[in-house]
């Protein structure tokens, strides 16, 4: 059988053994086991017909999950909730260009290392504008002075505690930097006049707002206004 299939390949036709049933085709196993050999295949062949049903279910897409979405109950808003929330101030376009732009210049103390800032956020940005608007600050002439300021960052204690650290840059200015050092010498004056310009700009009360939105801010009590609907 072995020659005779070797015979058929060489020859280039198909030499009619099969290990499979195609009706038709002669399968081996009617040769090995001629008693008998139909009831045998016949079962093999079920089997292998159940495995195809389930290989071929497989491959097909599979059915959509079924889905049910739970009720959702309106939130029922009081008069005086959506009346309060009416009356809450919408902060002017101009006031939100000038958040923006405190976000890109202004820090903020970190309270756990010392001498140490963040960046300000600009959900930050915009409650600070709109805080120092309300205290009656000209937020216009203060970004004016920021833009103006040589250097990047702005720590915003320096509005809230002007006279603090101008005194500090001072007594360093005395104590800490060579006297022949101008450019260091320099640019402390610079931090100096910069932070007592902005203590014309930020009255009292306004510094005092400034230090309990810090001590918010600093320690994560800080939320955005929620609208109720």
């Amino acid at each position: 059988m072995k020659a005779e299939v070797e015979a058929a390949e060489l020859e280039g036709h198909e030499h009619g053994w099969q290990w499979y049933y195609d009706d038709g085709g002669y399968p081996l196993i009617a040769h090995y086991d001629p008693e008998g050999w139909d009831a045998r295949w016949a079962e093999e062949r079920a089997d292998l017909e159940v495995q195809q049903a389930e290989q071929e279910q497989q491959r097909e897409t599979p059915p959509t999950p079924p889905y049910t979405p739970p009720s959702v109950e309106s939130k029922e808003v009081d008069l005086e909730t959506f009346l309060e929330v009416l009356r809450r101030p919408w902060l002017d376009p101009e006031l939100h260009k000038v958040a923006g732009k405190l976000a890109e210049r202004c820090d903020v103390p970190v309270p756990s290392a010392r001498f140490d800032y963040r960046r300000l956020t600009r959900t930050e940005a915009t409650s600070l504008v709109a805080g120092l608007h309300q205290q009656g600050v000209d937020i216009q002439a203060l970004l004016a002075q920021i833009e103006a300021w040589p250097y990047q960052n702005v720590a915003l204690d320096w509005l809230s505690e002007p006279e603090k650290n101008a005194a500090l840059i001072c007594q360093a200015m005395e104590i800490s930097i060579d006297p022949d050092d101008e450019a260091e010498l320099t640019r402390f004056r610079q931090h100096r006049d910069f932070i007592l310009t902005l203590a014309r700009l930020i009255p009292p009360d306004a510094r005092l707002w400034l230090q309990g939105w810090l001590e918010a801010v600093a320690h994560g009590a800080f939320v955005a206004p929620d609208i109720p609907f």
